[in-house]
């Protein structure tokens, strides 16, 4: 391309070449990104904030609906949390070690991303093994070109893949599930199960990257405590309002229960 339009000395080109670890695809495979693409997180809450914006705003009445649209992903982020540690995913191989292990491990979200990279090992091949101190396999797909070099070391049960789905996105990839698979090894080892994936991620109190203490979001404790109570109380009145005692004995209970908790 710097031929065909004869931009060898064009300096924004020149200079960007030179960033070319921090942006190229083939340089960040070692980067840890989750996924994401650099605009990705601004660009989703644009558009959640286009919705409910107009130019004749003023500022107060801009924060008013920044305000409401913050307080909506919260909401949605309870929703999940909540369903996250009171659904079951839906297995497609029951019969698997791996999935089990994870499926209450992981959140719902990366337990069905994980369980596609278990699907796609029926398709894999390995094409060249090579047993030392530390084992080396050769994966290919069937009928498709592309090779990846994954590399298991039995001494510290460490395992890597040449196309770095670990490092970049923290769940292990395909490659590295099938050479797991040829070792009849059944479980994943903890190393590779990262805390920032798991159902109780935000559980306790974190460290942050400068290792200061990160405080629990109270309003999080209070909404998690009433969706526990909430059902159990709701379905205990239903029962208690059958008959005229069972209303009695619950209204006694209920000003005995006032009394010790306020």
């Amino acid at each position: 391309m710097l031929d065909k339009y004869d931009v060898h000395e064009n300096k924004w080109l020149i200079d960007l070449f030179k960033l070319k670890e921090k942006w190229a695809q083939a340089y960040v495979k070692r980067t840890f990104t989750a996924g994401m693409k650099t605009t990705q997180l601004s660009e989703s809450f644009n558009a959640d904030l286009k919705d409910c914006l107009r130019t004749d705003l003023n500022i107060v009445e801009f924060f008013t609906h920044f305000e409401r649209v913050f307080n909506q992903k919260c909401d949605k982020e309870l929703e999940a949390k909540y369903n996250s540690r009171h659904k079951f995913p839906r297995l497609k191989l029951k019969s698997s070690p791996m999935l089990n292990q994870v499926a209450t491990v992981y959140t719902p979200k990366l337990f069905d991303l994980f369980q596609t990279e278990v699907e796609e090992v029926m398709a894999l091949s390995i094409l060249e093994r090579n047993v030392s101190q530390t084992h080396s396999y050769v994966v290919g797909v069937f009928n498709q070109n592309g090779k990846y070099e994954v590399m298991w070391n039995p001494l510290d049960e460490t395992l890597s893949c040449s196309c770095r789905k670990f490092e970049s996105f923290g769940i292990l990839c395909r490659h590295g599930l099938k050479v797991l698979d040829v070792l009849d090894i059944k479980l994943i080892p903890n190393r590779y199960i990262m805390k920032r994936w798991r159902r109780d991620a935000k559980d306790g109190s974190g460290k942050n990257c400068t290792t200061h203490n990160i405080k629990l979001d109270t309003r999080l404790e209070y909404v998690d405590r009433y969706r526990d109570l909430c059902p159990k109380y709701i379905q205990l009145v239903n029962e208690a309002c059958e008959t005229k005692e069972g209303h009695n004995i619950l209204s006694l209970a209920i000003a005995d229960l006032k009394k010790k908790t306020l």
